[in-house]
């Protein structure tokens, strides 16, 4: 009975430790130059590298389970499934890997690097430095079609039943799926980053510091707005407000609707990359670590300090956020 008691306590002390907010589950020294752009799958992370390694991560317990090589940094981040992953590489090739092993099914060179392949009824999406929309056999890995563009499309696509939507140089386009024809142009003024679409409205943030909601199906202008802070990250979307960060270090949540700023957080970071959302928390890359931040008013609910300048997105799954550091993966409890 004594021995039950005491496994019991180490129980609860443990999940205790495990359900505290903001406290750093564990890290990974990557053996990879500079972390780059994560995804998180079912109980399992995949970061990417500068010196072009993928790696997938145990979430429990932060150990690696496979790594796999390509010739080229990976920017954008990988797109999980169940069965398998996809990425593309800066060496120019689209990859499609085995989720559990790390094994290749296939790659296509199709010069692609700044854009995450995005799936849609067992076919991927994704934009190409050539001036290209490409068109990709998600288990096979054939071309199907591609849109050319006279610009780069270097952002990651968004896809619904009946068209995909991507910017390219400072136009916005929406492509019929079936057709492959242009359905039409709306012209931004300035470039765009990746854009969110919800409801049927394209969200996405310009180069000159805007804001801007897009009609999907007519491609008319439902409101735009100037946040007048420089540079913006790609929005997140939640509750049906917008959350975005600006280059001096400011994360702003505005009204999905009309485009009216709600509140506004100022933090210490030097970068602006996107937030990442959870159940009424957004997290924001910092300085020095990570901030939570309520989402309804924007008050800072708790910090993680961590040893270096937290220079990429946040990302969240499997109960926690995970950020990187140079060669470093953390995963903190996201407190939800």
């Amino acid at each position: 009975m004594k021995i039950f008691s005491l496994n019991w306590l180490i129980v609860l002390l443990s999940y205790h430790l495990w359900a505290d907010p903001g406290i750093l589950n564990w890290q990974l020294e990557v053996r990879a130059q500079d972390l780059s752009a994560m995804t998180a799958g079912l109980n399992v992370v995949y970061v990417g590298s500068l010196s072009g390694s993928l790696h997938a991560v145990d979430a429990q317990n932060g150990t690696e389970i496979w790594r796999f090589d390509t010739n080229g940094s990976l920017i954008s981040r990988s797109t999980a499934l169940p069965e398998a992953v996809y990425f593309a590489s800066d060496d120019g090739y689209l990859y499609a890997l085995e989720a559990a092993t790390g094994k290749m099914f296939w790659n296509l060179s199709i010069n692609a690097s700044y854009s995450s392949p995005v799936f849609q009824d067992d076919v991927l999406y994704v934009g190409s430095n050539s001036n290209a929309l490409y068109a990709v056999n998600a288990s096979t890995g054939v071309e199907l079609w591609k849109f050319e563009t006279n610009e780069p499309v270097s952002v990651t696509v968004v896809a619904d039943e009946s068209a995909v939507y991507f910017p390219s140089g400072r136009y916005l386009y929406a492509i019929d799926r079936k057709t492959h024809e242009k359905l039409w142009t709306f012209d931004l003024g300035f470039y765009g980053a990746s854009p969110l679409m919800s409801e049927g409205v394209l969200y996405l943030t310009l180069d000159e510091g805007g804001i801007c909601a897009v009609n999907s199906t007519t491609g008319e202008s439902v409101w735009r707005n100037s946040m007048n802070n420089g540079l913006l990250s790609s929005p997140r979307l939640m509750n049906r407000t917008l959350f975005v960060s600006s280059q001096y270090g400011t994360t702003f949540a505005v009204d999905a609707e009309t485009g009216t700023k709600k509140w506004s957080f100022n933090t210490s970071s030097r970068f602006y990359e996107p937030p990442a959302v959870m159940e009424g928390i957004v997290y924001v890359s910092t300085d020095s670590g990570l901030d939570a931040l309520n989402a309804s008013t924007g008050q800072e609910l708790w910090t993680c300090l961590i040893h270096g300048v937290v220079e990429s997105a946040p990302v969240v799954g499997n109960e926690q956020v995970y950020v990187t550091y140079y060669d470093v993966l953390y995963a903190v409890n996201a407190g939800v």
